[in-house]
């Protein structure tokens, strides 16, 4: 269930983390363009969980700092942001975004379009919020020469193309196209209703695609 505050000094409570959580997005794409890394981990919880045996700020920014050496430039480009609140201080969000690449190649340079979805979990801490955890998932991740057509649409210049994840975490999708039957009793949408829930039809956040996480990994 979505948390509802019922007086009015909670539901300006309410706006002003609607926008907070926001600007946590869009502070993420200006940050990471200009590579400002300590700006970019410190939208985290301090205790961030970085793979299955590190955490912290200082584990993040090493992870950032290796992906975003493989770029010689980005662009980070947020559109779409839904957000459910679980309690007053914690929430949960889906956010698309439009991420714009040059990469180096043994070919020469590359201008890469990648379109993400990001699966957030927020939580307010001392009156500020941050990112609790944050999963990317892509639509397609393709040299603007090479439109993302057909079934595998995530075809990073040199490594093999792949499926890209971005359904996967979503049976209705499945549902749609006939690859699984419709979910039984699920009840209708309303406004009490976790918006992100019902989408993905769990809490949970998905977990990060392995091809994805290798590429992180080896960048």
């Amino acid at each position: 269930m979505t948390y509802l505050p019922a007086d009015l000094p909670a539901r300006i409570d309410r706006l002003e983390s609607l926008d907070a959580i926001r600007q946590l997005a869009s502070k993420y794409a200006l940050a990471i363009d200009v590579r400002d890394l300590d700006a970019v981990v410190s939208l985290y919880v301090p205790e961030v969980k970085v793979g299955p045996q590190a955490q912290g700020r200082a584990a993040l920014k090493e992870v950032f700092d290796r992906v975003l050496r493989g770029f010689t430039t980005t662009s980070h480009q947020v559109q779409n942001h839904v957000i459910d609140f679980e309690d007053a201080d914690h929430a949960q969000g889906l956010v698309t975004c439009r991420c714009e690449h040059e990469v180096e190649t043994t070919g020469g340079l590359k201008w890469v379009i990648v379109q993400n979805l990001y699966h957030d979990r927020y939580e307010r801490i001392e009156g500020h919020w941050y990112f609790r955890a944050r999963v990317q998932n892509r639509l397609y991740g393709t040299a603007l020469d090479d439109p993302p057509v057909g079934p595998l649409k995530d075809r990073w210049p040199g490594a093999d193309a792949a499926q890209a994840p971005f359904h996967a975490p979503f049976d209705s999708w499945r549902e749609f196209w006939g690859e699984q039957p419709p979910a039984q009793g699920l009840a209708s949408w309303t406004p009490e209703s976790s918006f992100v829930t019902r989408l993905r039809r769990s809490p949970k956040l998905p977990a990060l695609a392995r091809h994805i996480a290798k590429a992180h990994a080896e960048r």
